[in-house]
């Protein structure tokens, strides 16, 4: 292969640290294989080597490669002996996420922190739960916690325990990602001890940047003053903002610069002249400022109030709540032997402060690689900086990609350090060909952000090391040229591969065929439209070196967040026959066909309310429809929809609809019974194939992530009972804790790479990937600004801030401002928003190989400022892109349109259309469910005798090849448990209720009535059953079995088994039947079995004639023993109702 200087170098680059900033396509993964290649060729075994992703699927495509490499180099050589060394290494190398590296180490180590080596990884839901618990047991117990009164006051919104409960949570995630939380926790406390200077000169910082941008914004004024015409004061007002900001810049305090404050400031006037350019330069200057010097004052005065020692007070009660909640949830995790993924890292930093590992681990590995080391945290990097050597390790990623902020990535490390190897510590690398994208992309890409990404707007600098560049002489340059490789006639005159597409939208103005259409609608019909136009435009495609017409799977549409988006493109897409893909966005809990599964299972286990009744029975599994639930509502219109339904079924006119509902819940209470008796995963999948429901889902549009959906569900209910070993009811419990705290389960996504389909997805999803056309929309969309107006701020340097709320005990009434601290955090954060929205944009436009199409709205209100400041403050990516389109030379119309831009030469082509809502209307395209329609025409005679064809074992189809042991013997005597919304307990119900008790009962302990007594309110208070449910359990009842002969035989034995199920195949009329059952209880006793079923029969009539009833059931189980167990058997029956014991087998 043919490396460039730079991929040479860090390829072959010894006895330095390396830090590669890879843009985007520059080809970091084959660089970074080679590098591994190298060393381990140069003898450095691959077992030596720690290779850290940010995904597991990062971590696998790496090992596939190294794999695939050296088998490639084995076949040129076979007799290398080092080549096959290191592909026996490979299989032992660690090349993995930092969280399953940690693992490795923890369950290593385990013993210097007293953990259990076998621990499990908590799931999101599970975690939640310890978190309500831990919250509970702190806040029963705050009630010594000093300045906790004036604390509620201060979170008062919300309710004190919800509002305790957020900051809570809040601040123990923030110290989640430190090395040491409790020491996080003592630093941002002692901020409150030093008069607030650390905020003080946050905000002073701030306003200096914000000053520097305006001090360029006004040469920019200056130069322009003199070319303005006509008569005007335009060089007085260049003069006049140029010496005010620079008497901000020197000012010294807050109220230094709020005394600078001009009243009147002073007005442009301009007459005859060209006013355009001037007036907007002035008039974002002039409200920049005013809102500087207005702020200016707000810190005055806020220094003045002096809440800080207040403020303290209850911040530090707020930390004590947090250390206790943090031991109190560590424990709980202790307990149930798991961790989550950030304990894991704080273990793992923990554990580095032992000599003993440190020095062991730190020797293990001779190289360490770090993948898109951009999304480092701190508590990574301090785990990191113990690991390593200094010169042993290989750091690559692109800082510009770093858009995980939300994941706790802090940018900042990577640009600490780069500038730490530039002054001597290790050696940057910069690779910076790109060879994914065509020429004209980048020069697009390149033009952009050359005039926004600057160190003092946001925070980063695009200068030639990061511009990108296209391969000398390759497609991305020869395309449209007589070189190039392709021999069509379109290769030679290709689109324009940038566009930028603005849709002109007036609210007042629509035009009456889209008077439904809002502006995001419209936009995606836009797109729509754009959609199909490209399906006819040649593209060239790097694979196959040719031009070729698009297929939709080749078109992806990117935007900041697709929640919203997705229902309003599915149905614009749909309407003009355009099938697309969209991106799960609210998670399976929250899927329509999980969600009537869950509340099926809600019912089944007897939690369900009516609106889980109503979705079920509106559903396939009802099977009802909407007049036809009115008409049971009608027939009793208080009280609970459950009730009303049960009353229907006995009303004298209800017809086929009761006799519909009375099936249904049949069915209900016999998967009520089977929940006791098959494990959740069989359950689930037993509902899917009697309902069909699993079949309908995947028949619907989107019927394969439909179907997934139902898997997944299903598989997390085995996930959950093999860890957990709890009922349905526990099952629920969790999924419910799951939903509350944000903790949805990951949609199931089916789509191959051969689906030929459009796709929409956000932009961090399409980090890594690239596609041959984009299509970025929704530009013109605000910002989110919703993290920068909670009430309480926090940050890695600034500590922590929280709007001042307390009673004036003169006045009696809530002061309320906003803080010193809040204001510094605050104003951090929304810059560090606005840079990483940069960095995000840049990612969305990477991903294009041949085409770029930018999507934004405008509006007869859109204004556009250029300059630093209003870079530095842009609310959308629109406020990014167009002050430097409205610059280049294909932007004529634009200039038109927005006054005060100036064309500068260079920049490449963009084609840029500006597109009226009146040329999207028109006949819609046909539809794809015209393909339907088509059909094959002669003779279908065939069809007949196909469809007439009779099979020959009818007999056999009427016979269930699986069958219950209750169903087998008697069709009318099922054991069957009525739902509990309906209130009512049956004697079935109760048999359950009973059943159950004897399962959990610890028969090793106390068995008298008072022991049974209190086992059946920890049950209670567990709830395994409800209150209304142990009340009708009598221990007495209970207490009698275990008084009798044979309750005592079953206390003296060894070996006890209960609720033990089973499956055998026995023979019915001439066919083999597979027979599934639960014994209720055996155990063994001189090498025979004895079995014990339990009933609660009604005491009436003979008990011996009822108990000879079930005689059947009990030579089945003994059968069942006797096959598997190879015991011969005898079996017992006993009845709660009259204590009687009666041996049938």
């Amino acid at each position: 292969m043919n490396w460039t200087k730079p991929q040479q170098r860090a390829i072959e680059a010894r006895g330095n640290g390396l830090l590669v900033s890879a843009a985007a396509g520059s080809g970091k993964t084959t660089v970074m294989v080679e590098r591994i290649l190298s060393l381990a060729l140069e003898g450095v075994p691959l077992d030596r080597m720690l290779i850290v992703t940010f995904t597991r699927a990062a971590a696998a495509s790496m090992r596939e490669k190294l794999s695939r490499e050296l088998e490639r180099r084995m076949q040129a050589d076979a007799r290398n002996t080092v080549l096959r060394r290191q592909s026996e290494a490979l299989r032992r190398a660690d090349i993995s996420t930092y969280s399953s590296f940690l693992v490795n180490v923890l369950r290593q180590y385990y013993y210097l922190l007293n953990i259990p080596p076998d621990f499990k990884i908590l799931d999101r839901p599970e975690l939640a739960k310890m978190e309500d618990e831990a919250l509970d047991e702190v806040l029963e117990g705050a009630g010594d916690v000093p300045h906790l009164e004036a604390l509620e006051r201060l979170l008062i919104k919300g309710g004190k325990d919800k509002s305790l409960c957020d900051a809570i949570l809040l601040i123990y995630g923030h110290i989640s990602i430190f090395p040491y939380p409790q020491k996080r926790l003592e630093e941002m406390l002692s901020d409150y001890a030093s008069g607030g200077e650390i905020w003080l000169n946050a905000l002073r910082n701030g306003f200096q940047e914000q000053l520097i941008c305006l001090r360029e914004d006004a040469e920019e004024l200056k130069r322009l003053a003199p070319y303005v015409g006509g008569k005007n004061n335009c060089e007085q007002i260049a003069q006049y903002d140029m010496q005010l900001i620079e008497a901000l810049i020197e000012a010294e305090s807050f109220e230094d610069m709020a005394a600078l404050k001009p009243a009147p400031y002073m007005s442009l006037r301009i007459k005859d002249g060209l006013s355009g350019a001037f007036r907007a330069r002035h008039d974002v200057i002039k409200s920049a400022l005013q809102g500087i010097m207005a702020d200016a004052g707000e810190y005055a005065q806020l220094k003045e109030y002096g809440d800080l020692s207040y403020l303290r007070g209850c911040i530090e009660a707020l930390f004590e709540l947090v250390r206790r909640f943090s031991d109190a949830l560590f424990r709980l995790k202790l307990e149930a032997g798991g961790f989550y993924f950030s304990d894991i890292d704080r273990l793992s930093a923990q554990l580095l402060d032992n000599p003993q590992a440190a020095f062991e681990l730190k020797n293990r590995y001779d190289y360490i690689f770090v993948d898109e080391y951009q999304d480092n945290n701190k508590l990574q990097e301090h785990i990191l900086s113990r690991l390593s050597k200094e010169d042993n390790i290989f750091y690559v990623g692109d800082v510009k990609q770093s858009i995980y902020r939300f994941r706790n990535a802090d940018p900042s490390i990577f640009i600490k350090r780069e500038r730490a190897f530039k002054a001597g510590g290790g050696e940057n690398i910069y690779l910076n060909n790109n060879f994914r994208s065509c020429g004209g992309i980048l020069d697009f890409v390149n033009y952009i952000f050359e005039r926004i990404m600057k160190r003092e707007t946001l925070g980063l600098e695009y200068d030639q090391n990061a511009a990108l560049h296209p391969l000398e002489n390759s497609w991305q340059t020869l395309l449209g040229t007589e070189k190039c490789a392709c021999s069509l006639e379109a290769c030679l005159h290709p689109a324009i591969p940038a566009e930028m597409l603005l849709l002109d939208y007036d609210e007042q103005a629509r035009p009456d065929e889209l008077g439904e259409y809002k502006k995001q609608k419209m936009e995606a019909l836009a797109v729509a439209r754009r959609v199909k136009e490209l399906l006819n435009e040649p593209i060239y495609d790097p694979v196959i070196k040719c031009c070729r017409l698009p297929q939709l799977r080749d078109i992806v549409i990117l935007a900041r967040s697709a929640n919203e988006l997705s229902g309003i493109y599915q149905e614009v897409f749909k309407s003009e026959g355009i099938p697309l893909y969209t991106e799960p966005q609210a998670g399976l809990l929250s899927s329509h066909e999980a969600g009537v599964v869950i509340s099926l299972l809600s019912l089944i286990a007897g939690k369900g309310d009516d609106d889980a009744l109503l979705a079920v029975l509106l559903s396939p599994i009802g099977g009802f429809n909407e007049d036809e639930l009115s008409r049971m509502r009608s027939y009793t219109p208080k009280g609970s929809f459950a009730q009303a339904a049960e009353r229907y079924i006995t009303a004298p006119d209800c017809g086929e609809v009761g006799l519909k509902l009375e099936e249904f819940y049949k069915k209900l209470e016999n998967w009520s019974f089977l929940s006791y008796a098959l494990p959740l995963e069989q359950l689930i999948w037993r509902i899917y194939e009697e309902t069909g429901y699993f079949y309908y889902v995947s028949a619907l549009p989107m019927g394969q992530v439909r179907a997934e959906n139902l898997r997944q569900l299903a598989r997390r209910a085995g996930e959950y009972m093999l860890s957990s070993g709890e009922s349905l009811s526990g099952f629920l419990s969790y999924l419910e804790f799951g939903r509350k705290l944000g903790g949805d389960i990951e949609e199931g996504a089916t789509l191959g790479e051969k689906d030929d389909v459009v796709r929409l997805m956000t932009i961090h999803k399409s980090k890594g990937l690239e596609f041959p056309i984009c299509l970025l929309v929704s530009c013109g969309q605000s910002f989110n600004k919703n993290e920068m107006k909670q009430n309480i701020q926090l940050d890695g340097e600034l500590g922590i801030g929280v709007k001042m709320r307390r009673l004036n005990n003169e006045t009696g009434v809530f002061e309320a401002r906003q803080s010193l601290a809040r204001a510094a955090i605050a104003d951090k954060k929304a810059r560090e928003s606005r840079a990483e929205e940069a960095r995000l944009l840049y990612v969305g436009m990477t991903r294009a190989v041949s085409r770029l199409i930018i999507f934004g709205t405008i509006t007869p209100k859109s204004q556009f400022a250029g300059g630093e400041y209003a870079v530095s403050h842009a609310g959308s990516f629109l406020d990014f892109i167009m002050p430097a389109i409205l610059r280049h030379p294909d932007a004529e119309a634009l200039r038109e349109r927005f006054e005060g831009f100036e064309k500068e030469e260079g920049g490449g082509r963009i084609k840029i259309n500006i597109l009226e809502p009146a040329s999207l209307t028109g006949a819609q395209a046909q539809s794809s469910a015209g393909l339907a329609a088509q059909s094959p025409s002669g003779d279908i005679s065939y069809l007949e005798k196909r469809f007439e064809r009779k099979y020959a074992l009818t007999q056999a189809t009427r016979l269930r090849s699986k069958r219950g042991v209750t169903e087998l013997f008697s069709e009318q005597e099922k054991i069957l448990r009525r739902p509990a919304f309906m209130h009512e307990i049956t004697a079935a119900g109760m048999g359950n209720l009973y059943h159950t008790a004897m399962e959990r009962l610890d028969i090793r302990g106390d068995v008298s009535i008072a022991g049974i007594t209190s086992q059946l309110d920890a049950m209670a208070k567990a709830e395994i059953f409800s209150a209304e449910e142990r009340a009708l359990i009598k221990p007495e009842r209970l207490s009698a079995f275990f008084e009798g002969a044979l309750g005592k035989r079953l206390l003296g034995a060894e070996k006890i088994y209960r609720e033990e199920p089973f499956c055998i195949w026995v023979e019915q009329e001439g066919e083999r039947v597979l027979v599934q059952g639960v014994i209720d209880c055996y155990f063994e006793e001189n090498g025979r079995a004895v079995i014990i079923d339990y009933k609660t029969d009604s005491a009436r009539g003979d008990s011996e004639e009822r108990a000879q009833r079930h005689r059947p059931q009990l030579e089945m189980y003994a059968l069942a023993v006797k096959e598997i167990r190879g015991l011969d058997a005898e079996g017992w029956l006993y009845m709660f109702s009259d204590a009687s014991f009666h041996r049938l087998v």
